[in-house]
């Protein structure tokens, strides 16, 4: 299994999105954060099944919710680059490569 790094900014996309959750519904924020991390788990453990959505970036859908994880697979390390909704607009975060 990879270990997993990922990039400062994400924490911000995953807090936002399971406050936005729990919003709605008590307990659906939790749901998200296990979907999640099941996710990034699957990632971690085999990332080279997952299809590019912008080369070198791969992702992975997270079961359950309309989110993906984008992620480059480096030697060492799964870089998590992006928590993303489905529906915002596609490649927003691009700039997180360019640091």
């Amino acid at each position: 299994m990879k270990e997993i790094v990922h990039d400062p900014e994400v924490k911000c996309d995953i807090i936002g999105a399971a406050r936005f959750y729990e919003a709605r519904l008590a307990g659906l924020g939790a749901r998200f954060l296990k979907a999640l991390d099941t996710t990034i788990m699957k990632v971690a453990a085999n990332p080279e099944i997952y299809g590019y959505c912008k080369r070198p970036l791969r992702s992975c859908r997270v079961a359950g919710f309309p989110y993906r994880v984008i992620f480059a697979h480096e030697t060492e390390f799964v870089l998590i680059v992006a928590v993303s909704h489905l529906a915002r607009q596609p490649e927003w975060w691009d700039y997180r490569l360019d640091r």
